[in-house]
């Protein structure tokens, strides 16, 4: 980000949930900055996520998916 400003980062969903064998898209958006968003998931035995925020649920478990700004 430029001039000290915050790099602001809003998420589509605080929480969510999905069923094993189906998905949701979470999407992100970055105010203040010229940084890219990267997922991930806490674990991939549980959920998976891909770089555009589409979560596989895989097995029954709370696994947390994230994201962080990256240049």
């Amino acid at each position: 980000s430029s001039g000290g400003d915050k790099t602001i980062v809003k998420i589509s969903a605080e929480t969510a949930s999905v069923a094993e064998f189906e998905t949701i898209k979470l999407s992100a958006t970055v105010e203040n900055g010229d940084e890219t968003v990267k997922w991930s998931t806490s674990d991939g035995s549980v959920a998976t996520v891909d770089r555009d925020g589409l979560v596989l649920g895989v097995k029954t478990g709370m696994p947390f998916t994230t994201s962080q700004t990256c240049l």
